[in-house]
C-alpha cells in the first residue's frame, strides 16, 4: 500500500512540476526515465485531449464573464410601411443599431460564471487524473522492463553455466563415465533455463512496446540500459513532502466531485434565478 502511493504521490509530483533535466545526450534523455516520464506527460494524446478540454473551459469562463458586459447589435431589414408615415421615408429598408445591457438578472449571470468555473475545476482535475494515471503506467512499465532485463542477464548467466554442464556431461558419457540418464537430466535443465529466458524477453520486449506507445517514440533496449534511471531530485523531495501531508492538494478537485455540494447544486440554483424576471 506504501509502495502504490508512493508511485501516485510520484505521479502527483509530476503534474505540478516541470521536470527540469539537464543532458548532453537527447537521445539518452528520452530514454531515461524522467524523459519517458515528460514525453508521456506531454505529448500523449490522452494529454492533449484533456488540454483541449481545459483550453474550451478557460473559453466558456471568458465568455460567462462578457455577460455582464453591453451586447452591441445590428440589423438590416426591409419596412413595409405607408408612403405617408414619415418615418419611413425614402428607401424601403432600415439599419436598425442595438446596444443592450442587463441591468438585473437575478443571479443568472453570477451562476453561469460559477458554473463554469465548476466546469474549468473538473477540466483541470480530469488532465491531472490523465497525467497521474499516465505517470503510473509509465513506473509500471519501466519497472517490468527492469524486472526483465535484470532476469535476462541472470538467466543468460545461467543459460551459459548450463551448456558447461552439458558439454561435460557429454563428454563423460562419451568416456563411459555417466549414463544416458546424466544426459538427459543436463538436456532438461538447460531447455528448461532456455524457456524462462524465452519468456523473459517476450516481457521485456512487451514492456518496452508498452514504453514507447506511452512516450510516443521508438525505444529500445540498448537505449533503456544505457540511460540514467533515476527520478529527478526535486520529484523525490516533492514525492516525501506528500507522504508526510496528510492530504494532497491536487485531489482537492475531486471532493467537489464525490461531495456535488458545487456542481451538483449549480443546475438547481440556475432554474430558480429563471424565475426572476430579467
Amino acid at each position: 500500500m506504501i509502495k502504490y502511493l508512493s508511485i501516485r504521490c510520484i505521479a502527483a509530483c509530476l503534474s505540478i512540476c516541470p521536470l527540469v533535466v539537464v543532458a548532453s545526450d537527447p537521445e539518452a534523455m528520452s530514454a531515461s526515465l524522467a524523459g519517458i516520464l515528460q514525453n508521456a506527460l506531454t505529448e500523449h494524446p490522452l494529454v492533449d485531449a484533456s488540454k483541449a478540454q481545459v483550453r474550451s473551459a478557460r473559453q466558456a469562463v471568458k465568455s460567462a464573464r462578457w455577460q455582464f458586459f453591453p451586447t452591441p447589435g445590428v440589423s438590416y431589414q426591409r419596412a413595409f410601411a405607408d408612403d405617408a408615415d414619415r418615418a419611413f421615408q425614402g428607401d424601403d429598408y432600415s439599419t436598425v443599431v442595438s446596444l443592450e445591457q442587463p441591468l438585473w438578472s437575478g443571479g443568472r449571470i453570477s451562476g453561469g460564471i460559477a458554473s463554469a468555473n465548476a466546469a474549468l475545476g473538473v477540466s483541470e482535475a480530469s488532465l491531472q487524473e490523465n497525467q497521474r494515471e499516465l505517470a503510473l503506467r509509465v513506473v509500471q512499465a519501466y519497472g517490468e522492463w527492469l524486472s526483465a532485463s535484470l532476469q535476462n542477464l541472470t538467466l543468460e548467466t545461467s543459460e551459459g553455466r548450463h551448456l558447461e554442464l552439458f558439454g561435460r556431461v557429454q563428454r563423460r558419457m562419451e568416456g563411459g563415465v555417466s549414463t544416458g540418464s546424466d544426459l538427459q537430466l543436463a538436456t532438461g535443465r538447460l531447455e528448461s533455463v532456455k524457456a524462462d529466458r524465452a519468456a523473459t524477453q517476450a516481457r521485456e520486449r512487451s514492456a518496452i512496446a508498452v514504453l514507447s506507445e506511452l512516450s510516443g517514440g521508438s525505444l529500445t533496449a540498448a537505449q533503456l540500459a544505457a540511460a540514467d534511471r533515476q527520478l529527478p531530485p526535486e520529484l523525490v523531495l516533492l514525492e516525501a513532502h506528500l507522504i508526510d501531508s496528510a492530504r494532497n492538494p491536487v485531489l482537492t478537485y475531486f471532493c467537489v466531485l464525490s461531495g456535488s455540494s458545487t456542481i451538483c447544486n449549480l443546475p438547481i440554483k440556475d432554474l430558480s434565478r429563471e424565475c426572476w424576471w430579467t
